[in-house]
């Protein structure tokens, strides 16, 4: 591991274990399983772009998120110059965020927003993210237990999960249904393009997560706690973003409520 990569592990509290869960079973589909596959995929070399400390910093920089940006090993500067994430240099690049709420099992619960703008690609290409982001959910102990994927290129809703409240879901409602590889998705034929990708390791106090994110596509290959493994070989550098805090939502999420699409336990 390179000096880059172990700064990046030192960002990440240690204490947490990995856990497995089973192959989903064959109603799930080859677009759901390289879903499934690029999870514990891993990026040879890569930037981190982090945020830039406020001078007050508040629940938002908290939860932001460490994107880890897959990079050629080709031509970095090149890469880097053409703005990986808007705007190009010399400003920083920004991820705008907001802040609201969600209700669930009939208790409100505090939610972030996380957005940034990629360049359009050169020469354009079919199924590049040009919006990417990701929203997380709280728990009433004040603690990351779903985070949301704004956009995927094969045109499914992803999210990820706490492991404790996957955990809870099958202690509650028994093992996934048929179709599903998690106990807290619902039924196949309720929500047939919904997939929760992953279920990941509860972190040891409130933090943001440790985001993946696929150079071509743009797409996020998986979301992990910052307590976790990094899947990372190297990082050619690091670049701050600055978190630009908003009054309103500036992207469209899945309109079909959490309720809907997850068996949620009592939590």
């Amino acid at each position: 591991m390179t000096r880059a990569m172990s700064l990046v592990c030192g960002l990440c509290l240690a204490g947490c274990c990995s856990r497995s869960h089973g192959p989903a079973t064959n109603n799930a589909g080859a677009g759901v399983e390289r879903i499934y596959s690029r999870q514990h995929a891993r990026f040879p070399q890569a930037v981190l772009f982090k945020p830039a400390e406020p001078a007050n910093p508040d629940l938002l920089f908290k939860l932001a998120p460490l994107i880890i940006l897959q990079v050629s090993d080709t031509n970095l500067p090149a890469q880097l110059s053409d703005g990986l994430i808007n705007p190009k240099p010399p400003g920083n690049p920004v991820v705008k965020a907001w802040a609201d709420s969600v209700q669930l099992r009939g208790q409100i619960h505090p939610r972030v927003n996380y957005v940034w703008d990629h360049p359009a690609p050169h020469p354009a290409a079919a199924g590049v993210q040009a919006q990417q982001g990701v929203r997380i959910t709280l728990g009433t102990n004040g603690q990351p237990i779903i985070w949301e994927i704004l956009a995927d290129s094969s045109g499914r809703d992803l999210l990820v999960v706490a492991e404790s409240l996957e955990q809870g879901a099958a202690r509650q409602f028994g093992p996934p249904l048929p179709g599903r590889r998690f106990a807290i998705e619902t039924a196949t034929n309720n929500y047939p393009n919904f997939v929760v990708a992953r279920a990941i390791d509860d972190g040891p106090v409130a933090m943001g997560p440790i985001i993946y994110l696929e150079q071509g596509t743009r797409d996020i290959a998986t979301v992990i706690c910052r307590c976790m493994p990094a899947q990372a070989d190297s990082l050619a550098g690091s670049i701050a973003y600055d978190l630009r805090s908003l009054p309103a939502p500036t992207a469209q999420w899945p309109v079909t409520p959490l309720e809907k699409r997850l068996r949620l336990p009592y939590f």
